[in-house]
This record gives C-alpha cells, structure tokens and sequence, in this order.
C-alpha cells in the first residue's frame, strides 16, 4: 500500500524539482529527490540551496526540520511513493532538435518500479507527444495513471509563482487527473483541466511568452 503522503521527484535537485519539493515537504508531504547528480547532497542537507532560490533555505531549513526530505539517486527509491513526479527536461542536439529517445532512456531505469496505484506526473517542458509514447509504455504494463502538469515558473521565482498560477491538469484517465488536482490543490490556489495535446502546447506557448517578455 503506497502512502498518499509520499511523492518522488525525479530530478529532484533541479531548478524545477528541488522547490517544488520544498512546497510540498512544507505540506507534510514525505517528499524523496531522486538525482543521478547528488553532488549537492550534503550541502542541501546542512540547509544550504545549490542555486537562487527567493525564500528558498527558508523553505528548506523548514523541510528538514520537519524532516520530510530525503535525497538519494536509486531509482528503487520510487516504490513506496504513491506520487512519482517527472521533472527531467528533453535534452536538444546542436542543430535544437528534441532528442526524445534521450528523455525515454533517462526514464528506462525506473520502469521497472512503476505500478498501477501510483500517480505519475510529467511536470517539465517535453516535446509535443511524448507523453503519448510514455504513455504507452506504461499501458504494456497496465498502468493509466499518467497525467502531464507543466511548470510555468521564472527560474529563482518557483515558490513564489507556483502558488499564485493556475495549475494546468491534463492527463489519460479520469482516476489520474483526480489525483493530480487533490495533490497540486494543497500548493496551489488554481488548476485548469485540459487535454494532454493542449497541455503540451500551453507549456511550449507560455516559455515563448516568457522569452519574448524577457528580450524586451
């Protein structure tokens, strides 16, 4: 029986990642940041954030004093966690094609502790139909449970914004997008329910915004 209290990061040291799970340890979730690159650990255990982060070791001095966070890179780590949060970008080639085969090879390690009970939620930038294809990865194995929540935050504003923009909630099944909405709703305010493709495009839409509001 997986605790509902208990979410995996992938990527969890990241600048997506990490906050998202401050918030969410600050909740009394039980909050695991799973890494290949644990470099930082000791650092961010003694209360110290690896990049900018505005209200960021505050947030972290509180996680750990609540001691709802742990950091490891075995992927095993995933099993009893009943949410499993992807926060791996889709790496680009030098001509800024999408290497999509390179995002499903990060995931390849943790497939084999998915389940069907658990909630798994894409949350970075992703190239239009990948979660398709993950998706029917993950439907060989009978497991539905696949919803993709993007992040929409300026990089160092994650705690800040996450609280204040509206989620938006797409996912493959109606159990899945339920569950999405119950675990966002303790971080944040607002949700928007779509289809995956919207979502998708909403993301890649907002980041152009971003870079366009930024160059001028």
């Amino acid at each position: 029986m997986k605790n509902n209290q208990s979410i995996a990061i992938i990527g969890g040291l990241g600048h997506v990642g990490l906050p998202l799970g401050l918030l969410f340890a600050n909740k009394n979730f039980n909050v695991n940041l799973i890494d290949i690159n644990i470099a930082k650990k000791n650092e961010i255990l003694n209360g110290k954030m690896p990049f900018h982060e505005t209200d960021g070791e505050k947030y972290l001095k509180s996680a750990l004093k609540k001691n709802k966070l742990t950091i490891t890179d075995k992927p095993s780590a995933i099993i009893n966690c009943k949410h499993i949060i992807i926060c791996i970008g889709t790496p680009i080639d030098e001509y800024l094609n999408p290497k999509i085969n390179l995002f499903l090879k990060s995931l390849e390690n943790y497939f084999k502790y998915f389940s069907s009970n658990q909630n798994i939620i894409i949350r970075s930038s992703v190239y239009p139909g990948i979660c398709d294809i993950l998706f029917q990865k993950l439907k060989a194995k009978k497991i539905y449970n696949l919803s993709y929540c993007p992040e929409r935050i300026v990089q160092g504003q994650a705690i800040s914004e996450i609280n204040k923009l509206p989620q938006i909630i797409s996912g493959y099944n109606s159990n899945g997008v339920k569950l999405s909405i119950n675990l966002f709703k303790h971080i944040c305010k607002h949700h928007l329910i779509c289809s995956i493709r919207e979502a998708e495009l909403i993301k890649l839409f907002s980041n152009s915004w971003r870079y366009v509001s930024f160059a001028i």
